[in-house]
């Protein structure tokens, strides 16, 4: 029986257990200094568990991947998943980026029809910072279904450059977020347009763990988790993204 990676927050398909995951768990444990008592105590995980992990036969689960990251932050998580290091793409990994079209109407109301609305699409500033989106501000808008968003009223478009969420979101997609929903619940289902320590955005999941929270993206080969910068929702998420588009190939 083939072994899996299985998270219940991520698409259907599943992600293949490499077999030396145990293996690498082990190194990392060793090159710590630590034996498997008192590793597992360090990761609030019973011994057993860990045996199991080291031995192949079950995956790390997110909470084990947040501690360790929290406790070791040289530990390299896409390494330790699949065998090869990820710094050479997590440096320049690309977040939100907008193409703000040239439109002479005024507002986005005017080109709104009654089954339409005119969301703004701005650029990552706008999309990150605490304030209200001004109609004013904006050059550009996106046509959305209004019975696919509901009674959504405080919306923001932006365009995704970078293949993290792929494919789910693919690169080049335009999605609306809905800046009213920054609360993630217990469904991990949800992607999330969050904020960085810098300044920048991306579009993410997140995991609740402990006190805080796990950032994980679809791309999970290419793009390890990570534990979140903060755990204060309100500085942390933009809002959730409710709607997408994209060119067909």
């Amino acid at each position: 029986m083939s072994r899996e990676i299985a998270f219940c927050h991520m698409p259907s398909k599943m992600l293949p257990l490499p077999p030396e995951i145990g293996d690498r768990v082990k190194a990392a444990r060793e090159s710590f200094g630590y034996n498997q008592k008192d590793f597992a105590e360090l990761l609030a995980i019973g011994q057993s568990t860990l045996s199991r992990i080291e031995n192949g036969e079950r995956p790390p689960s997110p909470e084990l991947l947040y501690r360790l990251a929290l406790k070791f932050p040289s530990v390299d998580l896409r390494e330790l998943l699949v065998g090869y290091p990820s710094c050479h793409i997590c440096d320049n990994e690309p977040q939100l980026v907008i193409n703000v079209l040239e439109n002479d109407l005024a507002t986005g109301q005017d080109i709104a029809a009654a089954d339409y609305l005119a969301v703004p699409l701005v650029d990552g500033k706008i999309a990150a910072g605490l304030g209200s989106v001004v109609w004013e501000d904006v050059q550009s808008v996106v046509l959305a279904c209004r019975a696919e968003l509901g009674n959504k009223r405080h919306l923001v478009s932006v365009k995704v450059c970078g293949d993290s969420m792929s494919p789910t979101v693919p690169d080049g997609a335009t999605v609306v977020i809905d800046r009213d929903d920054w609360r993630p619940s217990g469904n991990r289902r949800h992607i999330w347009a969050i904020r960085d320590q810098w300044g920048g955005a991306a579009i993410k999941r997140l995991f609740k763990v402990d006190d805080g929270l796990l950032v994980i993206s679809d791309n999970f080969d290419q793009y390890p988790p990570q534990p979140a910068w903060t755990a204060d929702l309100r500085k942390l998420v933009i809002g959730r993204v409710v709607w997408m588009c994209r060119k067909l190939e």
